[in-house]
């Protein structure tokens, strides 16, 4: 039943947002502008990750058992999110854009969100030296990846959506509740996003949304594999 609670929410939240968001988009700027190498004809809002960030959001803090690493992992998630709005705005040369995300990487990795097991290296601990290393390029890469993916109308989302869809499976079959209701919540928020963005969107989920997203599903998949039993 939280389960659901949690999708309704998270999707109920982020469709009630984006029609705002996506007015007040033009006044500050936070438009994909038209150009010879866009199809899009005209100005479209870049707010989709705004929206889909505070939908995850609020069922966490309503109904999962957070714990520090939870809270960071929210942290974490947030400075993305913000870094990816100014990008948005501003156009953000790529040293700037890659030093917000070493510092929401180094955060949660901080607090916990890291690998300790490696596959072909057996079940016992792997040294820091390897993992921590790893960790940090699989979070960074996984976060990029899914902002490269962000070409099409509903690509981005649509993919993203498949892995929660496994992610939330593997959680729930595990008994990580936290990491289950965080991607119910978060499919749900990706549902009501994916309204407005299926062709022609009328709204983008921009730097913010992908880079989100795609650190999101970095994270949880690190969680699960790594934390959960």
């Amino acid at each position: 039943m939280t389960a659901l609670l949690s999708l309704i929410v998270g999707l109920f939240v982020t469709m009630v947002l984006l029609p705002p968001l996506a007015r007040v988009a033009g006044r500050l700027q936070l438009v994909d502008k038209p150009n010879h190498r866009k199809v899009h004809a005209v100005p479209i809002p870049r707010v989709g990750g705004i929206a889909i960030y505070v939908g995850l959001l609020v069922p966490l803090l309503l109904w999962a058992p957070l714990e520090r690493i939870d809270h960071f992992f929210l942290l974490g998630g947030g400075l993305i999110v913000l870094f990816g709005a100014i990008d948005d705005r501003f156009a953000l040369k790529f040293k700037w854009k890659f030093a917000g995300q070493a510092v929401a990487v180094l955060m949660v990795m901080a607090a916990g969100i890291h690998f300790d097991v490696l596959p072909f290296f057996g079940l016992d601990p792997v040294t820091p030296w390897i993992t921590y290393p790893i960790s940090f390029l699989f979070i960074l890469g996984v976060t990029n990846a899914l902002n490269l993916s962000d070409g099409l109308d509903g690509l981005a989302g649509g993919a993203s959506l498949l892995s929660l869809a496994g992610i939330g499976t593997l959680a729930y079959l595990s008994g990580g509740p936290t990491i289950y209701l965080g991607a119910v919540a978060l499919a749900g928020a990706m549902l009501g996003f994916l309204r407005f963005n299926t062709h022609p969107a009328v709204v983008f989920l921009g730097d913010s949304g992908s880079q989100f997203l795609g650190f999101s599903l970095a994270c949880m998949a690190i969680i699960l594999t790594q934390d959960v039993n």
